[in-house]
C-alpha cells in the first residue's frame, strides 16, 4: 500500500504510475496538502477514496515538521527567514553559535 511520510524519514521506491495517481488525487483536493511536503513510497493501486482522505488528512504543515537536517543545524536551511535569522546570530556572535 501507498505510504506518505514527512521529515525525510522514509526510504523506498515508487512507480511513475503511483506518482501520477497521487498527483491526480491531490488535484481533486487542492487544500489537502497545502503547505505540506511529503515523501511517497509503496503502491497506490489499493487506495480508495476513503484511504486518500485519511492519508492526506493526516499530513502536517511544513511548519509542524522538522527534517533531520533542520534538527542537526538548529534551523531550516530552506526557509529564507530562518536562514537569515541564523546568519544574523552568527555574525552578531562572532561566529560562535553556541552562545547567541
Amino acid at each position: 500500500s501507498l505510504k506518505l511520510s514527512q521529515g525525510d524519514t522514509d526510504i523506498g521506491a515508487v512507480t511513475r504510475d503511483d506518482v501520477a495517481r497521487t498527483c491526480a488525487e491531490l488535484l481533486g483536493r487542492p487544500s489537502a496538502a497545502l503547505d505540506s511536503t511529503f515523501e511517497i513510497t509503496g503502491d497506490a493501486s489499493g487506495m480508495s477514496t476513503g484511504n486518500w482522505d485519511e492519508v492526506l488528512g493526516a499530513l502536517k504543515s511544513d511548519r509542524e515538521v522538522k527534517s533531520p537536517v533542520e534538527e542537526a543545524l538548529g534551523f531550516n536551511p530552506f526557509d529564507p527567514s530562518s536562514t537569515a535569522e541564523f546568519v544574523q546570530k552568527l555574525v552578531g556572535s562572532g561566529g560562535n553559535t553556541s552562545n547567541p
